[in-house]
């Protein structure tokens, strides 16, 4: 989409004379040469804001994900032990945070009581609480955790086997080789994230 890019280019800095059309009347990136990284456009303070935002919202939408609370179900977020600075951070963007990680409301707290229909998660040195009572079948999400954990663990038992057996490794492309580690690694992360998931559904 030129025009979009178009738009981003002219918000950015400008050298002097930098595309500038043959009559010298106006700017525009295709006159422009590939622009080279300038100290100067970066913004710190704001990649500490973004990186935040994101870390925050991507934890409420991976719980989201793993526990089948649909899109349009919006959810209610504690934060417990949020410094002054990550306070203000998200207070300032609250309708960015409600929006992507599809809240209600969400709210600060010195401290937060444990209670088992709540998920935790901890994002730097805030937790998040995330009351579930009513919107997520403990007793259905416990059976699909299972079911997929044995699956895993057929998945996990061959591509063990398959690594553990020096005739593949030797005679399989590298590219193989490192194809079946890669697909051990996703598994054995898969698996860690259903135990805990598990083990929150039936603490």
């Amino acid at each position: 989409m030129p025009f979009v890019t178009e738009e981003l280019w002219q918000t950015l800095p400008k050298r002097v004379g930098e595309g500038l059309t043959p009559d010298g009347k106006a700017r525009t990136i295709t006159r422009a040469a590939y622009p080279a990284e300038q100290s100067a456009w970066r913004d710190d303070a704001a990649v500490t804001v973004l990186e935040l935002l994101q870390e925050v919202t991507t934890t409420v939408r991976t719980v989201r994900a793993e526990l089948g609370v649909p899109p349009s179900r919006k959810l209610t977020l504690v934060i417990e032990g949020a410094s002054a600075a990550d306070r203000e951070v998200l207070e300032a963007h609250a309708e960015y945070l409600r929006r992507l990680a599809r809240l209600e409301s969400f709210d600060f707290a010195d401290s937060v009581a444990q209670h088992p229909d709540t998920v935790r998660r901890v994002v730097g040195d805030m937790r998040l609480h995330l009351p579930l009572a009513g919107i997520v079948d403990r007793s259905a999400e416990t059976s699909r955790a299972e079911r997929e954990l044995g699956k895993l663990a057929k998945q996990l038992a061959s591509l063990n086997g398959k690594l553990g057996n020096p005739k593949f490794l030797e005679r399989a492309a590298p590219a193989v080789v490192a194809e079946a580690e890669a697909q051990l690694e996703v598994a054995q992360r898969r698996r860690e994230q259903l135990e805990r998931m598990l083990a929150e559904l039936t603490g």
